[in-house]
């Protein structure tokens, strides 16, 4: 996990302005991750990690947007975030397809709404965290380098 989350902060650090102070907060929020560990009993670490991991995964498709000049009105939420990277026709960034799109939604920002909206429920096992930050570094990959 470790390793992930230093390629992710990598990724992020490349691609979004260094001057930009909210690029300081996603960093920290990932290495929050890290430091959930220490949490008791494990629900409770693991309910946080998926917490500070979608809060960065949102906070830097937010930023991304906004440093491309794409604008979005109204709340912020990832799924809006998705559906802008699908179907903007900016030139400043490429699109993701539709297959991306469904991807996403189903797997990021469904799951993230499956916690936030569900009181009680907890990711099952460690197992869980490590397939969510797969997918949030494979959706990162391709966002980042459209």
């Amino acid at each position: 996990m470790k390793t992930k989350i230093k390629n992710i902060k990598a990724l992020i650090r490349s691609k979004i302005n260094p001057a930009n102070p909210k690029l300081n907060i996603i960093l920290t929020e990932l290495e929050e991750v890290l430091h959930s560990y220490k949490v008791n009993p494990m629900k409770k670490a693991n309910i946080l990690k998926v917490v500070h991991l979608l809060r960065s995964l949102e906070s830097t498709l937010k930023l991304f947007l906004q440093e491309n000049g794409i604008p979005f009105s109204g709340h912020s939420s990832m799924g809006k975030f998705f559906h802008i990277y699908n179907n903007h026709n900016y030139r400043t960034i490429g699109n993701i397809d539709s297959s991306e799109l469904n991807r996403y939604i189903n797997n990021l920002s469904n799951y993230r709404n499956q916690f936030m909206h569900n009181a009680g429920e907890y990711p099952t096992n460690e197992r869980v965290i490590n397939n969510l930050l797969s997918e949030i570094e494979i959706c990162l990959i391709r966002i980042l380098n459209l």
